[in-house]
């Protein structure tokens, strides 16, 4: 056993640093955004040094717009994506329509969205899904990860960029992750239990319990699982602790799936995504140089150097107010070296064009106008820069299949295995579910589409005025579905297909009986009529009469 642990441990350790060999390009990028951006993300600690969280981190930020217009662009990406304030996700069934008419089906879809939602809102994803956006937008990858909870159901975690490694499968989708972190020894025998750490850890934590150690936590698809076995060792994906000094496996479990998820914001070749934070990157840079210049012709002019004869030295009161007596003999006085005139006010001007450039760059012309007016039209996504909006497309469905689905994913299988999801109605047998998103991002995307709709219905309506049947081309429920969709209306107010044939057969039936009920008045009428018309005189009925009693 100990000696398959240890080749265990050799083949993740060697994994482990040509992983570490793979990412080390990066490192440089990640610091610069840290220095200059999200200074509170990140964590770039060498082998064997210490976490020191107390560390300055604002040493070279002199204009903090970068960062203010990283929190506009965090709380657009938040609110528009993931707000806990409006709906962000429906549940549906992939592929089928006549599924998702159906009244059952859709009864348990609701259900067990509410039931997801309450998972959301009580755990704490609102509180670190910002951090995810803030490590996508700065450093172009995030990692969050999605654990069992006994109490929350789930619980959230983003790990910092510098701490872990990640690799891609086949798909180009993120499917290993191996941390680097630190924990003390009283943390790490609290975690793992006192028989199953190092026996360095065991024998000194009584007297060392805040020392700290390294561990690394590896999550990566378990190709050489044994499919006949269900236990926590031969699952799809295998967890791995082990103490990283000590050469020490603590502990070997693993996933149904997979349990974290780890967004780009674009993509590049391999593991790591580039950022709209390395493009915004040279701005906030000038930005930091045009303030310090500023700073420095304002003390020159408030305060310029100066000459002065050396009779003055160590006699001189430069404070306000200050006295100075000079020997007319020796010198003339005090003088500045030499003249200057700084245009402060065109210094400003520059600065503030480029303050303006850096918010342009991080899209917070686009969020707070989101934010400001909530669209409802394709007239209103029009005003609102399409080219903006059509520019963070790509991003937007990013988040969608590296970020929510998985998460998605993740916390429903952990509801399903607690029992908290509803019982499958016998409709859906074994139809798959899917997820569409109806976030206010989203809507903003579909709407771009519905432009097209109402060109068509609008041409249609002014060709109806001269010739009526061309209305036959256009199916009108059809355009209903797909324009409720594309806007996120909810659901329950537009009626299933099956809903609208029965309301329109309970129409027509009563048409039907309307009719029949004035055709059988006309005919009372016309009998009433008929008999109280007299047989004498000069009429069609005396005429009718006569003609009858001749044959």
């Amino acid at each position: 056993m100990e000696n398959q642990d240890s080749q265990l441990l050799e083949k993740l350790k060697r994994r482990h640093k040509q992983l570490q060999d793979d990412r080390n390009t990066w490192i440089p990028h990640w610091k610069d955004i840290k220095d200059h951006l999200v200074a509170h993300r990140g964590m770039f600690i060498s082998q064997g040094q210490k976490p020191n969280r107390g560390d300055k981190i604002h040493n070279n930020i002199l204009d903090n717009t970068g960062w203010r217009a990283m929190r506009v662009l965090i709380a657009g990406m938040q609110g528009g994506l993931t707000s806990p304030a409006r709906p962000w996700f429906n549940l549906k069934i992939e592929g089928r329509e006549d599924l998702m008419e159906n009244g059952a089906v859709r009864s348990w879809l609701h259900e067990t969205e509410k039931r997801m939602y309450a998972v959301f809102s009580r755990s704490n994803f609102y509180a670190t899904i910002k951090d995810v956006y803030c490590d996508e937008a700065g450093f172009g990858t995030a990692v969050l990860t999605i654990d069992e909870d006994p109490e929350y159901t789930v619980r959230f975690k983003v790990y910092q960029c510098g701490e872990y490694c990640l690799a891609e499968g086949p798909n180009g989708i993120v499917n290993t992750l191996y941390r680097r972190y630190w924990q003390t020894y009283e943390q790490v025998v609290k975690k793992f239990g006192l028989n199953n750490v190092s026996h360095s850890i065991k024998t000194t934590v009584d007297r060392h319990p805040d020392k700290w150690t390294e561990i690394v936590h590896v999550v990566e698809p378990n190709h050489n699982r044994n499919y006949e076995l269900f236990n926590n060792q031969n699952m799809p994906y295998r967890s791995i602790f082990y103490e990283n000094k000590f050469d020490h496996i603590l502990s070997q479990s693993g996933f149904q799936e997979k349990s974290f998820a780890a967004p780009r914001w674009d993509m590049s070749t391999g593991a790591y995504g580039y950022s709209i934070g390395m493009e915004a990157l040279p701005d906030v840079k000038q930005l930091q140089e045009m303030v310090y210049s500023r700073t420095r012709a304002m003390h020159k002019l408030n305060d310029p150097p100066t000459v002065k004869p050396t009779g003055f030295k160590r006699r001189l009161n430069i404070n306000p107010a200050g006295e100075n007596w000079a020997d007319p003999k020796v010198a003339e006085g005090i003088k500045s070296l030499y003249d200057i005139k700084p245009d402060i006010t065109a210094i400003t001007a520059a600065i503030d064009e480029q303050r303006i450039h850096i918010r342009e760059a991080l899209y917070n012309d686009l969020f707070l106008m989101l934010q400001d007016r909530n669209p409802a039209t394709a007239t209103e996504v029009r005003e609102m820069q399409q080219e903006k909006l059509l520019l963070l497309g790509p991003v937007i469905e990013r988040q969608f299949f590296e970020l929510l689905d998985p998460t998605i994913n993740r916390i429903y299988n952990i509801m399903l295995r607690k029992g908290e999801v509803p019982e499958w109605p016998e409709e859906l047998n074994e139809a798959p579910l899917g997820v569409e998103y109806v976030s206010l991002l989203a809507q903003a995307q579909k709407l771009l589409g519905t432009q097209s709709i109402n060109a068509l219905t609008g041409f249609t309506g002014t060709l109806a005025e001269f010739n009526p049947e061309v209305l036959d081309k256009i199916d009108f429920d059809e355009a209903v579905d797909q324009y409720a969709d594309m806007t996120g209306a909810p659901p329950k107010i537009v009626r299933s297909d099956d809903k609208v044939a029965a309301i329109r057969k309970a129409r027509a039936e009563a048409q039907q009986v309307e009719q029949q009920q004035v055709e059988q008045t006309q005919m009372l009428e016309g009998a009433k009529t008929l008999s109280e018309t007299s047989l004498e005189g000069d009429n069609a009925l005396s005429e009718l009469r006569s003609s009858m009693e001749g044959v």
